[in-house]
Parts: C-alpha cells; structure tokens; sequence
C-alpha cells in the first residue's frame, strides 16, 4: 500500500509538471479537425480530477474535524494532531479510514482509557455515516454526476482494478460521464 500510494503520488508530481509541455505536443500532432473533441476531453479529465482531490481532502476535513472534537470532550491530550492525522488517513485507500477510525480510540486507551469504547463508538458510527451516505454525495457534488453512479463506480472499479479502482475508479467514472452528457 505505501508503494502504491507512493507511486500515485510521483505520477501525479510528474503529470503536474509535464502535463502542460506533453499536453502542447499532443495538440501538435493531431489534426486540426479534432482540436475541439481533444479539447474538451483535457478539460473534462482536469475538471473531474480536481473534483476528485477537493472531494477527498473535504471528506478528511469532514472526518478529522469530528475526530478532534471528540478527543477534545474526552480530554485527549494531544486532540487536534490525532484528529488531523485520522482525517488525512481518510485519504489512503483501502487501510486509511479503518486507522484512522481506530486512532482515536488507542490515544484515548493510553491517556483516557475510561472514554476509549465510546470514543471508539462514536467514531465508528459517524465513519460509516461519512463513507456510506456523506461521501458519494460529496463527490456526485464535485462531480456533477448523480450519486447512484458514484458508489456504482466505486464498486465496478474496485472489483476490477482493486487498489487502483478506488484511486482512479472515481475520477474515470467522471470523465466518462461527462463526455456522455
């Protein structure tokens, strides 16, 4: 998992830095008459990938703020930098949201160990409201596609591709949408 998430993001240093130069010779090549369908696909898959990552980072936000709260009321030493690093585990498919529910409740066992079950509770209940119900309905949002094809995507992807079908799983569903409205 730490490979891959390592490779994703030097595919993505490298796309934002070459994207512009391999972007201008793509057009180079390609006839005039296409120009506009090119055009609006790069415009279609920048759109959607951004959508994506605000999204991702919205829907960490969304967790890591409760998280800290939470660890606030409990009297967690330390509250603010373990509800931020929960919230930013959200971003890791796969292994992200089941740590970054537990962390919580571990630094609640060790400085609180009367408040760890609820804690525990609580932060399992509200994950699963936020990757069941929040989520797909974030991104349908930042998508501008119906959240029906969202969790469709998801599990299509996932299925196929495995831990790169809930990277880009998402994001292509995206794309494909919105060439086809």
């Amino acid at each position: 998992t730490v490979v891959n998430v390592l490779l994703v993001l030097t595919l993505s240093l490298y796309i934002n830095l070459d994207g512009p130069r391999l972007a201008r010779q793509l057009h180079a090549v390609i006839p005039d008459h296409y120009h506009g369908q090119v055009n609006l696909i790069g415009q279609s898959i920048s759109r959607t990938f951004g959508g994506f990552m605000r999204g991702q980072l919205l829907i960490a936000l969304l967790y890591g703020l409760p998280a800290t709260i939470v660890l606030a009321i409990a009297g967690v030493g330390l509250a603010i930098v373990v509800g931020t690093l929960s919230g930013f585990l959200m971003l890791v498919p796969l292994v992200g949201a089941p740590i970054g529910m537990v962390l919580p409740a571990l630094a609640a066992l060790i400085q609180a160990p009367e408040h760890a079950l609820w804690i525990l509770i609580v932060m399992t209940v509200y994950q699963q409201i936020l990757t069941q119900i929040l989520a797909p309905k974030v991104m349908a949002d930042v998508l501008g596609m119906p959240s029906l094809l969202v969790l469709l995507a998801i599990m299509v992807s996932t299925q196929l591709l495995g831990f790169w079908g809930l990277v880009f799983g998402i994001p292509l569903a995206g794309v494909i949408y919105a060439l086809g409205v």
